[in-house]
Order: structure tokens, then C-alpha cells, then sequence
């Protein structure tokens, strides 16, 4: 098995230590592998689609406008 080493700044491993019951290589492993599962299934979508990089971007940029608009608000 490989090993990843990550980076956390000090304010990070401060609040870590707080909660030292928590296994955080548990959390950190969730956190890829759940990443991983939702990239690989856009990866199926965007594969069967017909939209362009310009539609996706359009698409995003609303979406992102949106979604800033209503927790603005």
C-alpha cells in the first residue's frame, strides 16, 4: 500500500488534535475515495453528452450565479 502525505498548516493540526478520538486517516480515505466515485461519474455523463465546453462553462457560470444569489440574499 502507498502512502500520501498531506500537507496542514498548524491552525489545521491544532483543531485536529482536538478531537484526537477521530481516526482522520479514516476521514481523509473517505474523503478520495468519495471524490473519486463522483468524478468517475461525471466522467460517464459528460461521455454520453452532446454539450460543448462553451455549454458546460455557460451551464456552470449559471449555476455558480445562482447558487451565490440565493445564499446572498
Amino acid at each position: 500500500m502507498k502512502e500520501l502525505k498531506i500537507p496542514l498548516s498548524d491552525e489545521i493540526i491544532k483543531k485536529i488534535n482536538l478531537f484526537s478520538e477521530i481516526d482522520w486517516i479514516e476521514v481523509a480515505k473517505k474523503a478520495i475515495v468519495d471524490k473519486l466515485n463522483i468524478l468517475q461519474y461525471v466522467e460517464r455523463l459528460a461521455a454520453d453528452s452532446k454539450l460543448t465546453k462553451e455549454d458546460v462553462e455557460e451551464l456552470n457560470d449559471k449555476i455558480n450565479s445562482s447558487g451565490f444569489k440565493r445564499f446572498v440574499s
